[in-house]
């Protein structure tokens, strides 16, 4: 329930989004998502909140979301599920600009084979947020 009250409370403005960040609530997140064998809905639920984190515009800092780009990264090298694939994927949009690219693809090594993988694939246009 911590994870949901924690997504919902990203959704709602950036204000609160932000007030999270500020306070480390990011660090839980990929904490828990991170941890093997946890129930899917678990997982599912923190992936969630963490692209709640990150994808709302304007952008958060990148200080604080760069900790999630190589989770993300991982969700989206290694999960099938469609909803979870796309909130990976829109916070990995949302978090790549001209100034931190080359920082975040320094960070995970299989960056450039996700990103390129998505694109050929067309799943960056199916998916919808």
């Amino acid at each position: 329930k911590a994870i949901w009250a924690l997504a919902n409370l990203s959704s709602d403005c950036t204000t609160y989004r932000d007030i999270v960040l500020k306070h480390g609530g990011l660090y839980p997140l990929l904490k828990i998502v991170g941890e093997p064998g946890l129930e899917q809905e678990i997982f599912n639920q923190g992936v969630w909140a963490i692209s709640n984190l990150c994808k709302q515009q304007p952008a958060p800092a990148f200080g604080y979301v760069k900790a999630a780009a190589p989770i993300l990264f991982n969700v989206v090298h290694t999960q099938g599920d469609e909803d979870v694939l796309s909130d990976a994927t829109w916070s990995l949009v949302a978090s790549l600009r001209p100034d931190n690219f080359l920082e975040i693809m320094e960070t995970c090594s299989h960056a450039i084979s996700d990103l390129a993988f998505l694109l050929k694939s067309g799943i960056l246009i199916l998916l919808r947020n």
